[in-house]
């Protein structure tokens, strides 16, 4: 009983220090030095995005937005973008 009185201490207090919501993180974090941009804007022809897919290339090759450039993650570096 001591036992599960214990476990159940730690799991409701590990919850206190749970993730903030995403919308208080972005606020805390995100100065806006880089635009936003919708789906349905990104997926507009004349859109000048370039999409950098950071996963790595086994993930990539799995699948990738159209048009995505590959630049890994792992061993990423910056001269070969």
């Amino acid at each position: 009983m001591k036992k599960a009185f214990i476990l159940c201490l730690l799991l409701y207090g590990s919850s206190l220090f749970a993730q903030k919501s995403i919308d208080k993180l972005l606020k805390q974090y995100n100065d806006n030095s880089v635009p936003y941009i919708s789906v349905q804007e990104l997926a507009m022809p004349k859109t000048n995005a370039i999409i950098l897919d950071s996963r790595e290339l086994n993930e990539y090759e799995t699948s990738h937005l159209k048009q995505a450039i590959h630049i890994g993650y792992n061993h990423f570096k910056i001269d070969s973008v």
